[in-house]
């Protein structure tokens, strides 16, 4: 449903998951702006590199404190930072 009459916005807040915060993303709470007749906006979450193999990580958000708008079902939802990281060795003399 698009905003035919008002502007709205909502607040978005990280959460940890299996990512760490500072370590593998920036936690952050950010407010984000709806102009009227827009139908959907971005929040972006900072990813760190760690330079540590691992698996992919999971970061919670949650959407709260919404003005001139009802925040629907669910109001948070778990994103997945997936590994960039590879592994190399170095091979030995022969």
């Amino acid at each position: 449903m698009s905003l035919t009459s008002t502007s709205a916005s909502v607040d978005s807040t990280t959460l940890a998951g299996t990512a760490t915060a500072g370590s593998d993303y920036t936690a952050t709470t950010v407010t984000v702006s709806l102009a009227v007749g827009t139908v959907s906006a971005t929040a972006t979450i900072p990813v760190l590199n760690d330079a540590v193999i691992d698996s992919d990580e999971t970061v919670n958000m949650t959407l709260e404190s919404a003005v001139n708008s009802t925040l629907g079902t669910p109001a948070a939802t778990v994103l997945t930072i997936r590994n960039t990281d590879s592994e190399f060795a170095f091979a030995g003399d022969k």
